[in-house]
């Protein structure tokens, strides 16, 4: 069906936060495989630059899941609705299985010192810029993963016709 013959249809938020963390998860195991076998077979690391693929992946997948569902590309305002949401998501989730990391592996007793460098002003303005880096991220492969499958869409009908 073509985007523009599809008729109002809602989009389940809940889903989409559920395949989001899914798609998250994933890319996460994914990436700490591909980074293991590059260190174990050829003594490369990935870097923490390598980190910003799992918020890429999960954002394009969750566009390409609303334009699917609407037959749209999201509005400006929805997409950065949609992106604030998926952020908050992405934190907290990252949160907890950081947390969960800590006490596991018994280096609790040295997260006070962690945070006494995050919670300083350089410490907390640093937070606040990669939160939006992070958040303008989101946004664009939300958007960008939305366009694409809507392009894939139209690509498809003219195939049918």
């Amino acid at each position: 069906m073509a985007p523009d013959q599809i008729a109002d249809r809602t989009l389940n938020l809940r889903y989409l936060i559920l395949r989001y963390i899914v798609a998250m998860v994933l890319t996460g195991l994914f990436l700490a495989v591909v980074d293991f076998a590059l260190h174990y077979f050829w003594q490369f690391q990935g870097g923490a630059g390598v980190g910003i693929v799992a918020a890429i992946v999960p954002a394009m997948d969750a566009g390409q899941v609303f334009a699917r569902r609407m037959g749209r590309v999201p509005a400006k305002g929805e997409a950065w609705r949609l992106s604030a949401i998926l952020m908050a998501v992405n934190v907290a989730f990252s949160g907890v299985i950081v947390l969960a990391l800590v006490i596991g592996t018994g280096i609790a007793g040295q997260l006070g010192d962690v945070m006494n460098v995050i919670f300083t002003p350089v410490g907390l303005g640093l937070l606040v810029f990669m939160l939006v880096i992070y958040l303008f991220a989101t946004r664009f492969f939300l958007g960008s993963g939305a366009k694409n499958e809507i392009k894939r869409q139209t690509r498809i009908a003219k195939k049918q016709e």
